[in-house]
């Protein structure tokens, strides 16, 4: 007869592995416009004027998204004084820009 040592202990384990990869498995795919942005001259910027360059930042994210907001926009990523965001359609996607 084979050896089953631990394999009731590996069951549990396996399970929760298949459970964290379901809802991955669920997604659909979609078409989508993605829009990148990002303010020219940042690093100099926050080289002479960190404060003032920082609430710039605040300012655009708000901006950012008031504008998403109109055209059906969804924020998916900010990087310093970059955002992406991905738009249903490419005309949306324009109008914001």
């Amino acid at each position: 007869m084979p050896d089953r040592t631990g394999t009731r202990s590996e069951i549990p384990s396996a399970i929760c592995l298949v459970l964290s990869i379901l809802p991955a498995m669920r997604q659909t795919r979609q078409l989508a416009a993605i829009m990148f942005t990002d303010i020219a001259g940042y690093t100099t910027m926050m080289g002479k004027a960190e404060q003032k360059t920082l609430a710039l930042i605040k300012a655009n994210k708000q901006i950012h998204l008031k504008w998403l907001k109109v055209y059906r926009g969804k924020w998916l990523k900010e990087a310093g004084d970059g955002i992406m965001a991905s738009f249903a359609s490419v005309s949306d996607a324009i109008y914001c820009a």
